[in-house]
């Protein structure tokens, strides 16, 4: 009897110890299972740390790129406004030279038309004209003043009616020249200044009388004339102008004699 109590016993604590062991089986079905989860959260955990680590490498890589394109783009600016420094210095350096050609002693020549009231008849005598002076250019402009004396001179009339009068005055003008050339050897240019000087006139025959001149005298009127031209530049030395002077008024050599304009083309050489 107590040995069949005793196995009774012994099977009831066996039982009791299955319990525990069949729980544990319910919550974790398995000892490879659990090993199998543990092993993927480990790969994804991994899996994930090495997206990050790519896609920190690949910001980083991006962020070079872009580095390194802005100072490519800040070079290649830098290159452009230093390449237009050096024309700017290269232009100002070939104008500096242009305008030394440009300046110093010159000499002209020129033909052209006195207007003249005569006896209140309008008339334009042929004239020539003699100029000497000096220029000089501004460094770094394209202006530059002249000065120089000048004579245009007529001889109106036939054989015993012939008389000479003489222009002649000290001017001061502003000189502008357009370059057209890449070298900037040839252009056009402006004019504009001031002269003064004397109206000459003096009767050339014994009927000096006739003209209201006295017979070898000398006739002289202050004048004072506005200048005006336009011309062109022909490689630096040689200029070809078109040129007005104008007074403010007729000059009157006498009661007969009327000196209203000066227009003549000239031209220049600079030494």
């Amino acid at each position: 009897m107590f040995s069949r109590i005793f196995c009774v016993l012994a099977l009831l604590a066996s039982s009791l110890l299955a319990i525990p062991t069949q729980s544990a089986q319910k919550n974790d079905p398995g000892g490879q299972s659990g090993q199998e989860v543990t092993s993927k959260s480990t790969q994804t955990s991994l899996q994930s740390q090495d997206s990050a680590t790519l896609k920190t490498m690949q910001e980083e890589h991006g962020d070079d790129a872009k580095e390194d394109a802005e100072a490519l783009h800040q070079k290649q600016k830098e290159l452009y406004f230093l390449k237009g420094q050096l024309q700017q210095i290269e232009e100002e350096d070939l104008q500096s030279v242009n305008q030394k050609g440009k300046s110093g002693l010159f000499l002209g020549v020129g033909v052209g038309n006195m207007l003249f009231n005569y006896n209140a008849k309008l008339d334009y005598p042929v004239l020539l004209n003699f100029r000497i002076g000096y220029q000089q250019f501004f460094p770094r402009t394209s202006a530059g003043l002249r000065f120089y004396a000048d004579m245009a001179n007529v001889f109106y009339g036939k054989q015993k009616q012939t008389i000479w009068a003489a222009l002649t005055t000290l001017n001061i003008d502003v000189v502008g020249d357009i370059m057209l050339d890449k070298k900037k050897r040839y252009g056009i240019s402006f004019s504009g200044g001031i002269g003064a000087g004397s109206l000459m006139g003096k009767r050339t025959s014994r009927d000096a009388a006739l003209f209201g001149f006295n017979n070898n005298k000398l006739e002289k009127q202050w004048a004072l004339t506005f200048n005006l031209g336009v011309g062109v530049v022909l490689n630096l030395k040689h200029r070809i102008e078109l040129q007005m002077k104008i007074p403010p008024s007729s000059l009157e050599i006498n009661s007969f004699l009327k000196f209203r304009s000066v227009y003549m083309v000239n031209y220049q050489y600079t030494f």
